[in-house]
């Protein structure tokens, strides 16, 4: 069972032992809860705080106290401002992925198409949303996967390459979750079977590689082209100055070097460029020792 319903399981009890008709409690009444704890509790919209005093913090119980299983069924998603604003183009595309976000039901995209295309920005911008976990395929395994879903019980689920995954069994707890939403823990000798409304954002090189089952979930794949040359220049200093923080000289600098240098049009290769840069290395001395272990010249 995670901790944080051990923390919820101690904060009943104390209510159910006091046995008023008053719910509202402070975090020096659950000794056994520290206010750490409780914080974790409110994050995850089970208690709220409804006072502050000059000694006490006092929390009530919300909806979702009394079906913890439900957590994220009461969850509101709040999209940042300023979500997709550094990819250039696919308007209607953000648009249709901002709503169905915020959406009372889930719906799960697949997003398709090589790795310099505009697939992996929107999982990373994705990501920048509070409730969102991300997971790289190749690393993902049945065990560690269902831990992540009982343990943090994301609102979104973001899979990056999930086509390389090694075993495609890896995947089997995503049929129920996607289909509806159920999903069983069984660890700590407990099983609980737990209701998620956890939406699930995947990308991939190439979306035959995927069971017709699991694909049948996502619908249609949104398949995203490569970039031009044009594009990523364009793409790559809009990441970098407004999510790496450089300014407009560096920024072309890093994507024209990217590009031309390395023959990438990937734009995580430009952050990582970026990010050498940023510590003060010059990126003559970055290019010369990057293309010096390449494997392919």
């Amino acid at each position: 069972m995670p901790h944080y319903l051990v923390s919820l399981e101690k904060v009943r009890d104390h209510l159910e032992a006091r046995k008023s008709v008053s719910r509202s409690f402070h975090e020096a009444s659950v000794p056994s809860v520290t206010p750490e704890e409780l914080s974790i509790l409110e994050k995850k919209g089970l208690i709220r705080l409804v006072e502050v005093s000059s000694k006490h913090q006092w929390y009530e119980p919300t909806e979702a106290f009394y079906n913890p299983y439900q957590t994220n069924i009461f969850s509101k998603i709040t999209v940042p401002q300023d979500l997709f604003d550094i990819i250039v183009g696919y308007d209607d595309i953000k648009r249709m992925i901002r709503m169905m976000v915020q959406a009372e039901a889930p719906t799960h995209f697949l997003f398709e198409g090589e790795s310099s295309s505009a697939k992996t920005l929107f999982l990373l911008e994705l990501s920048r949303i509070d409730g969102a976990q991300y997971i790289l395929g190749g690393n993902t395994t049945l065990a560690g996967l269902n831990q992540l879903l009982a343990t943090e019980i994301p609102l979104i689920l973001l899979i990056d390459e999930i086509d390389k995954i090694k075993s495609m069994r890896n995947l089997d707890i995503l049929h129920s979750l996607m289909e509806t939403g159920i999903l069983v823990d069984t660890k700590y000798d407990k099983h609980v079977r737990m209701q998620l409304n956890t939406r699930v954002f995947a990308s991939c090189n190439d979306a035959a590689r995927l069971p017709s089952s699991l694909l049948s979930k996502f619908g249609e794949p949104v398949h995203f082209s490569s970039y031009t040359r044009e594009q990523f220049i364009e793409i790559a200093v809009r990441v970098l100055i407004g999510r790496e923080g450089l300014d407009n000289g560096l920024a072309e600098e890093v994507a024209y070097t990217t590009y031309d240098a390395f023959g990438s049009n990937d734009v995580r290769q430009a952050i990582k460029i970026a990010r050498m840069a940023k510590e003060g290395m010059r990126l003559s001395d970055i290019i010369l020792t990057l293309k010096r272990y390449r494997k392919f010249e």
